[in-house]
């Protein structure tokens, strides 16, 4: 684990990734907690996916998980988790899935969640559909159309 200051946003952690990525979005707190196993966790993840992977939230003050629901025990808060959006959150999630099934995998709508937790854990909290009703390997397109058939009832 590493404590980094805010002032050091510009490092870069990895091949792919900067301290800035990884840091809170409170803005405000000046302690920045990031695992290495986690960076390390994400290059590969990015490595294998092949393209460019945004995360969305990474590290979380304590307040700034309060302050966005974020569960008391936070793995963000140990500097243990992501949040991940990219161009195909399925192909993500199935590499994560089948080449990672010691790291934990929670899946929503927009972004994947993923953690290096002792026990990884599995969870899907989609709310728009569900991945049994997708076909593997759908680009962006073919999920946005599969979203727009479910609104429009067909």
């Amino acid at each position: 684990m590493a404590i980094y200051k805010r002032s050091e946003s510009d490092k870069q952690l990895s091949k792919n990734f900067k301290l800035s990525e990884l840091m809170c979005k409170c803005g405000q707190c000046e302690e920045q907690i990031v695992h290495d196993d986690l960076v390390s966790y994400l290059q590969e993840l990015r490595d294998l996916y092949g393209h460019p992977i945004k995360i969305t939230s990474a590290y979380r003050c304590p307040n700034h998980n309060e302050n966005v629901g974020g569960v008391l025990n936070s793995s963000h808060v140990k500097g243990w988790a992501a949040d991940l959006q990219c161009d195909s959150l399925p192909i993500l999630e199935e590499i994560i899935d089948q080449m990672f099934s010691e790291k934990s995998l929670g899946v929503y709508d927009v972004f994947i969640h993923t953690d290096i937790r002792a026990e990884s854990k599995r969870w899907n909290n989609r709310t728009i559909v569900k991945k049994e009703y997708l076909p593997k390997l759908m680009s962006v397109q073919e999920i946005n159309d599969a979203y727009k058939k479910i609104e429009d009832g067909e």
